[in-house]
């Protein structure tokens, strides 16, 4: 068993796939920083609050956001 201390994610509008599947395994993430590329016209911005609602679901607080990028940290870290 082994826990992840940060996932950095810039994977061109695949890291909502790579957030699912790490949320449906289970895998213990303290820290996601993730740049959400819903500015690309295929990604509809309502695919990035639903991603956001469901890390919030799992534990994860938005500490920070920049234009895209956004960082969560989980609640058993805090």
């Amino acid at each position: 068993s082994f826990d992840i201390d940060l996932q950095q994610i810039d994977i061109e509008g695949f890291e909502y796939e790579v957030l699912e599947g790490c949320l449906a395994k289970g895998i213990p993430i303290k820290q996601i920083c993730v740049e959400f590329h819903d500015f690309f016209p295929e990604i509809p911005k309502a695919r990035t609050n639903g991603m956001i609602r469901t890390l919030a679901s799992q534990g994860f607080e938005l500490i920070h956001r920049h234009r895209h990028d956004h960082t969560f940290l989980h609640r058993s870290v805090r």
